[in-house]
């Protein structure tokens, strides 16, 4: 839970590192549904094709151990706008996970989940969609 307070010259937002891991069908069925600590924040980097600056930001993860996936995160809920590398290095030395985005070859945007590999390189799935919407 975040905590949200102010000083004389400051908002202060304080948001929780860690969070613990929650299995719905543990508490059903043995009582407790707690399994473990798990990382709360992401830093995240996406690809903007209106600009040549990506999106830059911390999201925070959706737990996803209770479905045997990999864990998720939410959108960005704090825009850094900083570059690209003071970033990085700001996650580095705060001991935060990064995920980069892969950027369409095609329209510059990024590529969620799956993708095709096309003769410019990595295709979002937008960009497949109008490819074959033009071969019909």
């Amino acid at each position: 839970m975040n905590k949200i307070t102010k000083n004389k010259t400051h908002l202060i937002i304080k948001i929780p590192l860690r969070t613990k891991r929650f299995n719905p069908y543990n508490e059903m069925y043995l009582g407790d549904g707690y399994t473990g600590d798990m990382d709360n924040i992401i830093g995240l980097i996406i690809p903007d094709k209106r600009s040549s600056e990506p999106e830059i930001g911390f999201a925070n993860y959706i737990d996803m151990d209770y479905k045997g996936k990999e864990d998720q995160w939410t959108n960005i809920f704090y825009h850094y706008y900083g570059d690209k590398e003071d970033f990085i290095k700001l996650c580095k030395d705060l001991k935060i996970d990064i995920y980069e985005y892969s950027k369409c070859a095609y329209c510059g945007g990024p590529i969620y989940g799956c993708f095709t590999h096309g003769k410019k390189g990595n295709m979002c799935s937008a960009c497949e969609y109008k490819k074959n919407e033009k071969m019909e």
